[in-house]
């Protein structure tokens, strides 16, 4: 630990803000949140990820309060926000069904990609639904951007489980997507 407060790291940390919401900021639960503080303590640093160490080296210098905290998180989320998903977690495999769609999650954003040539925006939509005990309920509908392969869904919150189905109906035909995860990092 730097040195400027002494002590372990949580206790420097809760002097200053609750965990809770550090946790929230740094888009972890509450037991990694401890893991990685043990981790800190010990001085195994090459465990945990470096977003999480660079707050932690802010907190234990010794000058950080409450409002410089948030200030921090302020900045850290703006260039989050503009950094690229990593590309090592993009799954490698289409869904099945008559509409075979990608699922890349980022930010509390999602993408899904059509693989073959984008359906007709007017008769497709994505209905995305929250998993809550096996239970699928519907959080909205969503459709193509005019000339677009994808349909991006906002708003998410990254540690909750959701799932979607893409659905194209005409007076033609009907296909739909396999239901599949909404994928979020």
């Amino acid at each position: 630990m730097s040195e400027g407060r002494s002590g372990h790291i949580s206790t420097v940390i809760r002097d200053i803000i609750p965990l809770s919401d550090i946790a929230d900021y740094l888009n972890i639960s509450r037991p990694t949140l401890y893991k990685y503080m043990d981790f800190y303590d010990s001085g195994e640093f090459e465990k945990i990820p470096s977003a999480t160490k660079n707050y932690f080296d802010f907190v234990s210098s010794g000058k950080a309060t409450r409002k410089e905290v948030h200030e921090y998180f302020l900045q850290e989320g703006k260039k989050l926000k503009d950094e690229e998903p990593p590309t090592s977690n993009i799954p490698d495999r289409w869904t099945e069904g008559d509409l075979p769609t990608l699922c890349i999650g980022w930010n509390g954003t999602a993408t899904v990609f059509f693989k073959d040539s984008m359906p007709d925006a007017k008769f497709t939509k994505l209905t995305a639904y929250i998993s809550d005990n096996g239970d699928q309920i519907p959080i909205g509908t969503y459709v193509p951007e005019p000339d677009m392969k994808f349909i991006t869904v906002k708003n998410l919150v990254p540690k909750l489980n959701y799932t979607y189905i893409v659905e194209q109906i005409s007076k033609e035909c009907v296909k739909r997507s396999i239901m599949s995860d909404l994928k979020l990092r």
